[in-house]
């Protein structure tokens, strides 16, 4: 198996405005895709820009290894895996919810979109 190496730049201030940056979050992680790394996020102390951003930051070259895992990104992660399946439901269930998108989901789809996206949001306020 090949090694990812992902390569990181300081961002001491914010890439929009300039300003200084508060820290908001350490020790991030991708718990859906379990994309590489830990992260830290800072927002931008001008009120008027209010921009978050990583730092440090994925540089350039390092993006597509960050989502390599990301079935959105990679053909070549089988769509017939159990967990691909999953987040495919979840994703149609959640734009037949909004926007009326596809075919009514059942109710096991239904189900299975509150349990992920309960857990997403349990996980997000760590």
């Amino acid at each position: 198996m090949e090694k990812i190496i992902i390569t990181t730049e300081k961002r001491f201030t914010c890439p929009v405005c300039g300003e200084r940056g508060t820290l908001l979050y350490n020790d991030l992680k991708d718990r859906l895709f379990d994309t590489l790394g830990q992260w830290a996020m800072k927002k931008c102390q001008n009120r008027d820009c209010d921009t978050l951003w990583l730092d440090p930051a994925p540089t350039e070259e390092s993006i597509p290894a960050l989502y390599d895992k990301y079935p959105t990104h990679n053909d070549a992660i089988s769509a017939k895996s159990p967990r691909n399946k999953n987040l495919e439901k979840m994703r149609n269930t959640l734009l037949y919810k909004k926007y009326g998108y596809g075919q009514k989901p059942s109710l096991w789809d239904k189900l299975l979109k509150f349990i992920m996206y309960s857990g997403l949001t349990l996980n997000s306020t760590k």
